[in-house]
């Protein structure tokens, strides 16, 4: 599953966009647990 977000981290994504995405899963990861 990690090699799905790091294929879809190393895509043609603005860093910004990156950022905010990563946030957002580090978010929801949270609150998963």
């Amino acid at each position: 599953m990690s090699e799905f977000f790091l294929e879809l981290f190393s895509e043609e994504i603005p860093a910004n966009l990156q950022k905010n995405a990563r946030e957002n899963l580090l978010q929801n990861f949270k609150d998963f647990f």
